[in-house]
């Protein structure tokens, strides 16, 4: 079926949305769904290439629309659509799932009252790595670091 270019771009859009919305919902957030989360993106996957996929092939990934254009030079008119959509959706999901569920512990604004500077607030939320100087043996993970901090805060507070 002939559609419009902005029908492609609201098909991967509502697409795309979905299969990010799954896997922040299932994958990410916390309580998650845990062996169930690859049958639910699986899921969402389906649903999002059986409705739209006679439409737009159901790109849903950037690289599925790269890809073929750097190897065989397919879809160089409807490329950026593709990739618009799907940067759209991604920034949609993203805001949609932190306002459902909160900043929660990697946001800087978050990780800056436990104790931490700017810079190491912003370097922790972009790696996910613990600052140096709070690293005891350099395997520690973000929840380690939340827990060492209120202990920290905890002692100061007495």
């Amino acid at each position: 079926p002939e559609i419009s270019n902005s029908q492609l771009f609201g098909w991967e859009v509502v697409m795309t949305f979905t299969l990010i919305s799954t896997v922040y919902a299932c994958g990410i957030a916390k309580p998650g769904h845990g062996s169930h989360t690859p049958y639910a993106v699986g899921l969402a996957l389906l649903a999002c290439a059986g409705s739209g996929g006679q439409y737009t092939g159901a790109a849903l990934n950037p690289a599925r629309v790269l890809g073929p254009l750097a190897v065989f030079g397919c879809g160089k008119d409807v490329a950026w659509i593709y990739i618009l959509a799907q940067f759209t959706a991604s920034v949609l999901a993203c805001f949609v799932f932190g306002c459902v569920s909160g900043p929660g512990p990697l946001n800087p604004f978050v990780a800056m009252p436990m104790g931490l500077t700017w810079y190491e607030a912003t370097s922790f939320w972009i790696s996910g790595s613990p600052p140096a100087r709070l690293r005891a043996h350099g395997k520690e993970n973000m929840m380690d670091l939340i827990d060492l901090l209120k202990k920290m805060k905890d002692r100061e507070a007495l």
